[in-house]
This record gives C-alpha cells, sequence and structure tokens, in this order.
C-alpha cells in the first residue's frame, strides 16, 4: 500500500518550507525532516499538587447537643481527620463514620435500618466556632422519599 492511498495527494506535493525545498519521496532523512518542521506543537499536561490544608484539622470529638429534624445527642470520636459516632435520638442508637475535608467539612454517613426499611444520611457539618456547627442533613428512605434539612449542634460541657 503506497503513501497515497493513505494521505490526500495533496499533502505529498512538494512544498518550500524554511527555505527547505523537498520532495516527500526523497531519502527517510528528508521525510523525517519535513514531518518534525510541519509538527504541531506539543503540549504536556500537569497536574497541580493539592494545596495544603489552611490550619489545624477541625476539632468535632466530644458530646453534641444536636438540633434537626429529629432532636438528639451525638457522641464524636476523632483520630486525625476521621470521625466515628454514635447519634442518639428518640429511635435509637446510630452509628456513623466520616471524614474531615481540605475544607474543614465533616462529610458523615449513616446507615440504618427503621421499620423494616434500609436508611441512609449524609451530614455536612462546619464548625462555625469551637463550641457549635451548622451545616445540611439529607436522609433518604428508599420508596418512601428524601429529607433535606439544616442542622446545628452544641458541645455540651
Amino acid at each position: 500500500m503506497g503513501l497515497t492511498a493513505l494521505f490526500p495527494s495533496h499533502w505529498l506535493k512538494s512544498e518550500t518550507r524554511r527555505s527547505h525545498s523537498l520532495k516527500v519521496w526523497g531519502p527517510v532523512e528528508a521525510i523525517e525532516e519535513r514531518l518534525l518542521l510541519s509538527a504541531a506543537p506539543v503540549r504536556i499536561a500537569t497536574v497541580a499538587p493539592k494545596p495544603a490544608s489552611n490550619g489545624p484539622i477541625p476539632q468535632f470529638a466530644g458530646t453534641w447537643s444536636v438540633d434537626s429534624v429529629v432532636d438528639g445527642t451525638a457522641i464524636f470520636t476523632q483520630n486525625g481527620n476521621v470521625v466515628t459516632s454514635v447519634v442518639q435520638g428518640d429511635d435509637g442508637l446510630f452509628p456513623g463514620t466520616g471524614k474531615i475535608k481540605g475544607n474543614g467539612k465533616l462529610l458523615f454517613k449513616i446507615t440504618t435500618t427503621e421499620f423494616g426499611l434500609p436508611v441512609k444520611a449524609k451530614l455536612t457539618l462546619t464548625l462555625d466556632d469551637i463550641n457549635a456547627f451548622s451545616g445540611s442533613l439529607k436522609v433518604k428512605v428508599p420508596n418512601l422519599g428524601k429529607i433535606n434539612a439544616p442542622i446545628t449542634g452544641t458541645l455540651v460541657p
């Protein structure tokens, strides 16, 4: 199979470029030089490193009085940016796990069963100061729907 089967004929015509007059049908070195001279510039993509957090990891550890669609108490234990908890509400104890992200927010999940139905809750919490947090609560119960509500907490002395 010849080059004419692979490339349009106008690509194979001789032309002057950078004071070099080359024919495509010349020696391999000439073809290589022509390809190098006509090649488009190549850009190399780089990935920027993640920026370091802007300070110490927020401390959520402790016992918190929680106000939301269901009021209760949350006991958070913390090891670095990993947080575990037990939330006590009207319907029992609900264990959960989460992580503090680089932006200082605690992303938290609770999975449980209520009345035979699986319940998934996602919490996004931010410390307002060392004694208070606020955020959002999203609860999903299959076949029943979703609840989105604000959530606040106060550290119990």
